[in-house]
């Protein structure tokens, strides 16, 4: 299968799409910073580096999937809310746009992945207008909402639109279940004019991991002072659905690490090249510096 990455950043879907045998064929993001992680991971020539307006749909080779995390800024429950009349989340209507001008070679499947408060933004208004776009393309959607603690120890509960072109599958309005919470359940229940259908999925899988399973150790050498400065050692590993990675770190009292972790992934990156700063993780996956002072000293640094 060939894939089409709209909103494509450094390619963190991409992983994902080749861990699962697709190959991504055309991406497209706006940001420098993210192309240049993107380019240091994978090959980039396919690359559009452009604002999303200005793609047309003979831009796009022919694909099986193009899959669009559009910006969640308008949509989270800590940005505005200002749904989709919003300018950034907005932007989804330029991704159906582009699938419009793609007739007759529009992808049979679409993959749209946001925040799971789009379910709620105006009162689910705005996930409605969204599905309404894609059936008005021909596209059948399901609705799922997925945690990524089911894979990592880390609650990140997801949105996934699947839109096919055709009916695959019944919508037999069943009732809340794990892909299908009671958010979306509901929805679906609400909205029974729409063309929606619930594909056979599997439940997640309940690993029942914590932070224990990557932190494996966190001790200072030579107690808690020395001299002017202290060091410290860090080392970390995780092993799970093929995560592997360690590291560690040395630094001085007050001053951040000197080396960044090296941690291997799934599709063989390394992290110091994904994330371009070194810090914390839970601050590394937004790809710039702390944005408070009490952030800042998690790092080593204040000031």
């Amino acid at each position: 299968m060939r894939a089409a990455e709209f909103f494509a950043g450094v390619g963190l879907v991409r992983c994902g799409l080749e861990q699962a045998g697709i190959e991504v064929v055309w991406a497209n993001d706006i940001e420098p910073t993210k192309l240049a992680v993107y380019a240091a991971n994978f090959d980039a020539s396919h690359y559009r580096l452009d604002d999303v307006r200005n793609v047309v749909g003979g831009d796009i080779p022919s694909v099986d999937l193009a899959a669009a995390s559009f910006p969640c800024v308008d949509l989270s429950l800590a940005g505005n809310r200002r749904g989709l009349s919003g300018e950034q989340s907005g932007l989804f209507y330029e991704f159906t746009r582009v699938l419009g001008e793609m007739r007759p070679w529009m992808p049979p499947v679409v993959l749209v992945e946001n925040v799971a408060s789009f379910v709620s933004s105006h009162r689910g208004e705005d996930l409605r207008a969204a599905v309404s776009d894609l059936n008005s393309l021909g596209y059948v959607c399901d609705l799922l909402i997925l945690d990524a603690r089911s894979f990592t120890p880390q609650s990140r509960p997801r949105l996934f639109m699947i839109g096919t072109l055709g009916r695959v599958a019944p919508n037999s309005h069943r009732a809340a279940e794990p892909c299908r919470p009671a958010p979306i359940a509901a929805f679906m229940q609400a909205n029974r004019d729409l063309r929606l259908q619930q594909l056979p999925l599997p439940a997640p899988p309940q690993t029942g991991h914590g932070l224990d399973s990557i932190v494996e150790r966190l001790h200072r050498r030579g107690g808690t002072t020395n001299g002017a400065a202290a060091s410290f050692s860090r080392s970390r590993r995780c092993r799970h659905n093929g995560w592997t990675g360690s590291a560690a770190v040395r630094g001085s009292h007050g001053a951040p690490p000197t080396a960044a972790p090296a941690w291997g992934g799934p599709c063989g990156r390394s992290a110091t090249t994904i994330l371009p700063d070194v810090c914390a993780p839970h601050e590394a996956a937004h790809h710039g510096r702390p944005s408070s002072k009490r952030a800042a000293a998690r790092r080593g640094s204040v000031g």
